[in-house]
């Protein structure tokens, strides 16, 4: 329970450094990495995982109380009796007020009592792990978000210099067709050309806004409250730069960022998974829920005590084979004394009683055979399902692996094209001051380069983006997640 307890705080203070710094700057949209901090204690997701915690928490805590901690019950009984025998004596009816007090206090953790806390101990892990992947995987989910907004503000930045571009060319082409010098199917395809670059221009800003919605909602901001076309991004001329360049900003030395081999990183997966886990506790579960069966099957053993006194007072108190014990105590007043002359004056003043209580079962029509038989299949079940999810991770690794391994390559290709690109818009302006290509051509090139950056700057982000999902199928703990995603920022 501590361990909890201080995760949960660590995580809210490590995690509200960022954020606060970000806000008190009035910055409405922080960065990549910051991003991810503010989803972590902002979003509705991150609240939900928290909530779930602190009840497993709870649970935890209100099931060690009951079965550890001291229970006292008050019981007030008022009864009216009448029978033949109360007439004889004669009192008509007969009113009892009846006052108890019940104790119970389990002395150790024995038996039933220990089963059930290690059960719930196994639940609070499990409860934990899970917290933890949900962070993580709304880490991955902010990050991303993030880049797909990043992308989708440059493609409209670049889509507006190409509304410009096309507009001027229908400019030129129509000054032409004045002039006698161009066909009017030029100008048509000018025109066309105009036409598509708008209407992609208006499909970019939808999908800008839809994915400012979608991070906006992540990280708990209020979409109105910026201007997203306002946000400093990345530019296309400093991705030109970085590209011809080869800035380690944007060209990765190597595909992944660190020095584990896939062998190891599936070593990790194994340990860290929460699937696993999960599997290995439901065997510990089964072996729990059977030695249950076989305690459940014993003979029940109670130490028993009683004392009255005259006083209208009675004690009792028992100690059960689980080391449960529980007492009480009564107190009884009647509306009419009983006058019992017949009886002996007592010679003590108290009666007690002490005895042992034994309970076996002699016959239970095979119920306890069919649990020990169910708790047996339950165990075989979860030693499969542990082999099961180590298969299952192992694929899902492996897949990711090779998913970033295969981004990389996409990334090199398509920085490589960005390159040719730009040589080929090199060329072309050099043809084009040699009077050897018409303006358009050069217009033509420059889209088809900025393009290129786009489809790189996008590989880019893919690429980032599948080695958080590795990182995620390995199980990182959420500070190295955090690590790695200020390392991908990048620029």
């Amino acid at each position: 329970m501590r361990r909890v307890t201080a995760l949960c705080l660590v995580t809210f203070l490590v995690l509200a450094i960022g954020p606060v710094s970000v806000l008190a700057q009035g910055i409405k949209v922080p960065t990549a990495a910051e991003a991810v901090r503010l989803a972590l204690v902002n979003s509705t997701e991150a609240a939900a995982a928290r909530a779930e915690l602190e009840a497993a928490l709870a649970g935890d805590i209100q099931l060690r109380s009951a079965l550890l901690g001291w229970r006292f019950d008050a019981v007030l009984d008022d009864t009216l009796s009448q029978s033949e025998s109360l007439k004889s004596l004669g009192v008509d009816a007969l009113n009892t007020l009846t006052g108890t007090i019940a104790v119970r206090k389990a002395l150790t953790a024995h038996g039933t009592t220990r089963l059930a806390l290690d059960e719930s101990r196994i639940q609070l892990a499990r409860a934990q792990r899970e917290y933890t992947d949900q962070m993580r995987q709304i880490a991955v989910t902010a990050y991303e978000a993030y880049r797909q907004l990043e992308l989708a503000l440059i493609q409209y930045r670049v889509l507006q210099r190409a509304v410009t571009l096309t507009q001027d060319a229908l400019d030129v082409a129509r000054d032409q067709h004045r002039a006698g010098a161009l066909a009017p199917a030029r100008v048509q395809e000018a025109w066309l050309n105009h036409q598509e670059a708008l209407s992609r221009q208006e499909t970019a800003r939808r999908m800008l806004d839809i994915a400012w919605l979608r991070l906006a909602h992540l990280l708990g901001l209020d979409p109105e409250a910026t201007d997203i076309l306002d946000v400093d991004v990345l530019s296309v001329d400093e991705a030109v730069e970085m590209i011809l360049a080869r800035d380690a900003a944007f060209w990765p030395q190597a595909p992944f960022p660190w020095e584990w081999s896939l062998d190891e990183l599936l070593a990790q997966a194994e340990q860290n998974r929460p699937e696993v886990l999960a599997a290995q506790d439901a065997v510990v579960l089964a072996e729990l829920g059977a030695q249950k069966v076989k305690l459940d099957q014993r003979p029940s053993v109670e130490l028993t005590a009683n004392a009255t006194w005259p006083e209208k007072v009675r004690a009792s108190l028992s100690l059960d084979n689980d080391w449960v014990t529980q007492g009480t105590i009564s107190a009884w007043r009647m509306s009419d004394d009983v006058p019992l002359p017949n009886l002996p004056v007592p010679e003590n003043d108290v009666d007690w009683d002490v005895g042992v209580r034994v309970t076996f079962n002699l016959w239970d029509s095979g119920a306890a055979k069919a649990a020990a038989y169910q708790a047996e299949e339950r165990r075989r079940q979860a030693e499969l399902g542990v082999e099961k999810a180590r298969q299952g991770i192992r694929l899902d690794v492996q897949r990711r692996h090779a998913e970033a391994k295969s981004a990389y390559d996409a990334l090199i290709l398509a920085a490589e094209r960005a390159r040719i690109a730009h040589m080929d818009l090199e060329a072309e302006k050099q043809r084009a001051a040699l009077g050897l290509s018409p303006p358009i051509q050069v217009d033509s090139t420059t889209l088809d380069l900025w393009q290129a950056v786009v489809s790189a700057v996008s590989a880019r982000f893919d690429y980032e983006i599948a080695l958080l999902q590795l990182a995620r199928a390995v199980a990182w703990d959420l500070e190295s997640l955090l690590d790695l995603t200020d390392r991908l920022q990048g620029w």
